[in-house]
This record gives C-alpha cells, sequence and structure tokens, in this order.
C-alpha cells in the first residue's frame, strides 16, 4: 500500500510541476509585446496649401479634403529634380506626397513638387483687315 500512495504521490507532483512550468511559459508568452506591423506607403497628391517651419507640418488640400503632414526627419523634398529645403516657398503648387500613418499621423517620407499650373493667356482679338 505504501508503494501506491508513495507512486501516487510522485504522479501529482509531476502533474503539478509540469503545469506550473506550463502556466509559466503561457504568462511569458502573453507579457510579450506583439511586434508592430510594418508601416504601409501610401501617398495623397494635391496642392500645398500651407508649411509650418516649426511644426514641419505641410498642409495638401487633396480630392478628399485638407490632410496634414508632418515632415519626416530623413524625407526628401523635390521641386523640378532639385533638392527643396523651404517648402514655404511652394505654396500654390501641386505635389505628390508619400507618407507613412502611424497612431493618427501622417508622417511624410517625401515629397516630389510640381510647377506651377501654368497661367490662361486672355485671347487677343486680331485687327480686323482692311
Amino acid at each position: 500500500m505504501k508503494g501506491i500512495v508513495k507512486a501516487v504521490v510522485a504522479a501529482a507532483a509531476v502533474v503539478a510541476l509540469g503545469g506550473s512550468a506550463l502556466a509559466a511559459q503561457a504568462a511569458a508568452t502573453a507579457a510579450k509585446p506583439k511586434a508592430a506591423a510594418a508601416a504601409k506607403s501610401m501617398s495623397a497628391t494635391g496642392k500645398i496649401e500651407a508649411f509650418d517651419a516649426a511644426t514641419k507640418t505641410v498642409k495638401l488640400t487633396t480630392s478628399k479634403g485638407e490632410e496634414s503632414f508632418v515632415l519626416g526627419d530623413a524625407a526628401k523634398v523635390m521641386h523640378s529634380g532639385k533638392a527643396v529645403t523651404d517648402l514655404s516657398t511652394l505654396v500654390g503648387h501641386d505635389a505628390k506626397v508619400h507618407y507613412t500613418e502611424a497612431n493618427g499621423t501622417k508622417t511624410a517620407t517625401s515629397i516630389s513638387v510640381a510647377g506651377m499650373a501654368a497661367a490662361k493667356k486672355p485671347k487677343t482679338e486680331k485687327p480686323a483687315a482692311k
């Protein structure tokens, strides 16, 4: 009888220790934060309405309305193939902004600025033939 009791106690100890090890492993797995999904690159096209150098924010009027983008530290701004440092000089120009979005903030990774739309020349009437 003592042999059976020892066997049952030993089996219970194995189950208890194994169960606590599984519980510890499950707790460790649950405690690990899930890796953030890779940021998806998106783009928006519209007209530059404003640039705030203090907050590095570009406002663009698009077909969806006004959108704001924070200029990323490594963002490249190009106009006619040349790098631009002062976006305030490009207000009114058409632009395409490539950006990522995280926590509701759109961060511009690159901006390509087009030239100003050519103004239509007024029609001039030809002098009447004599």
